[in-house]
């Protein structure tokens, strides 16, 4: 096998292992693994305050300041009144820092949805969206 085989050989290697979906335990229809989050609002924001009131959207995202999550996020912001007329409350989450998001969301967003900080990853993992790199 010549280099140049060799070295996309294993770039192809490479990114199969990193393009594995994340595994999870949840199946269609189990209920939600509660949590209690910090928000960019200034408060901690608990899952199982929302059972029975409000459907909830979870909007998870790799890491603000990106060009996908940007758009993820300003288009929820779009169609905020949308959710909110069903009755849905709509909550971004990250293993970003609040410091982080809070500029993100009203500096560069300019969104009215709370963002919630999984820092620790924990959430993201219980959801099975923790990527095997870390994101």
């Amino acid at each position: 096998m010549d280099r140049m085989t060799r070295i996309l050989a294993m770039l192809l290697l490479g990114g199969a292992l990193f393009a594995q979906a994340p595994k999870t335990h949840l199946k269609v229809g189990d209920a939600a693994p509660d949590f209690t989050l910090p928000s960019t609002k200034g408060e901690k924001v608990s899952l199982s305050a929302f059972r029975g009131k409000n459907a909830v959207v979870l909007a998870f995202f790799p890491a603000a300041f990106t060009g996908g999550c940007t758009k993820e996020m300003t288009s929820f912001n779009k169609d905020l009144a949308k959710f909110t007329e069903a009755g849905a409350v709509v909550f971004g989450i990250s293993t970003d820092n609040i410091p982080s998001q809070k500029y993100w969301a009203t500096e560069v967003l300019k969104v009215e949805q709370a963002l919630l900080s999984d820092f620790s990853k924990k959430i993201s993992e219980t959801y099975g969206i923790l990527m095997p790199s870390g994101v």
